[in-house]
């Protein structure tokens, strides 16, 4: 019985992609945000790869961020401090979205 072939990453790979796609996400909203910034409804403005970066790029963000913990709790390593930076630097956009609904919430 034949097993596929298993690919091993390097953690540190791990690390720098949820850097660059924080930055690629911090990138995607100052374009939205210029974009839109004449917009009457705030958002049609835009392009849908930005939209699609806003959106999708933290959830993406996330999926690395436990692929990272897995491959260092697999190779029982603990984490580097640049691996504590990535994962701190990809939860962000979270809370940078969650500040911006909770002062949408309470300005009504």
């Amino acid at each position: 019985m034949r097993t596929l072939p298993q690919f091993r990453v390097n953690p540190t790979v791990f690390s720098g992609f949820l850097i660059s796609y924080s930055a690629l996400w911090f990138a995607s909203a100052v374009v939205f945000y210029l974009a839109n910034k004449q917009s009457k409804d705030g958002w049609s403005a835009a392009s849908v790869g930005v939209m699609w970066a806003l959106f999708v790029l933290p959830l993406l963000a996330l999926v690395l961020a436990a692929s990272l913990v897995s491959t260092r709790r697999s190779k029982k390593q603990r984490l580097t401090v640049v691996d504590r930076l990535a994962i701190a630097v990809g939860t962000v956009p979270f809370v940078f979205a969650g500040l911006l609904f909770l002062m949408m919430v309470l300005s009504r």
